[in-house]
């Protein structure tokens, strides 16, 4: 796989294909059931200041495009491969692999599918305590792991995320050919859970 990626980047991109190259990098397949002729590499490239991630759709082919935080390039890679998203549990993998590739590392963010998941930070001073308490009581009931539901053009796919101290309701409306629409829902702002990466 390390040499597929290099040989079809080495003319197109020199950075990412000295990241390929680079023998600290670990390369893996995410699992696609739903792709027949791609598949989604990530790869891991270890850093003096912390890791980088990239992600790669290679085709049977050996056309390489880098995916990463890049949604036009994700579906015209999804599209080119003719995918067709048949079930609930198919559109549930498709939405999480775009929570993966496509998210943004400017903060933190995370999906979360219980009050349990929230990363709070650690030895909080009394009112932030408290707040946190509130915070579990209020969406104990509201949070849940991501779900979907058929919608007459494909699924409708809802969850919970995290990011930057922020608690988010995302809303995904999903074409069966993989084009999608996500709306995002802000429910509790500036909560005392962790901010680094």
């Amino acid at each position: 796989m390390r040499e597929r990626l290099r040989a079809a980047l080495q003319q197109s991109d020199p950075e990412m294909t000295a990241v390929v190259a680079d023998s600290m990098t670990d390369l893996d397949l995410v699992a696609t059931p739903f792709l027949k002729h791609t598949q989604i590499v990530r790869a891991k490239q270890y850093l003096s200041h912390g890791p980088r991630q990239e992600y790669f759709a290679i085709t049977d082919k050996n056309a390489v495009t880098l995916l990463t935080r890049n949604t036009v390039a994700f579906q015209k890679a999804m599209h080119q491969d003719g995918l067709q998203i048949g079930t609930v549990e198919q559109a549930l993998a498709y939405v999480q692999l775009t929570v993966e590739v496509l998210t943004s590392r400017s903060y933190l963010t995370y999906t979360v599918g219980a009050v349990s998941e929230f990363r709070f930070r650690p030895g909080l001073e009394p009112e932030l305590q408290a707040r946190r308490e509130a915070l579990e009581a209020i969406y104990a009931t509201v949070v849940k792991p991501m779900a979907a539901t058929v919608e007459p053009t494909g699924y409708f796919v809802t969850y919970y995320q995290i990011c930057d101290r922020n608690l988010e309701r995302v809303e995904v409306h999903l074409r069966t050919t993989g084009e999608f629409t996500k709306d995002v829902i802000m429910l509790e702002e500036d909560m005392p859970t962790v901010w680094g990466l």
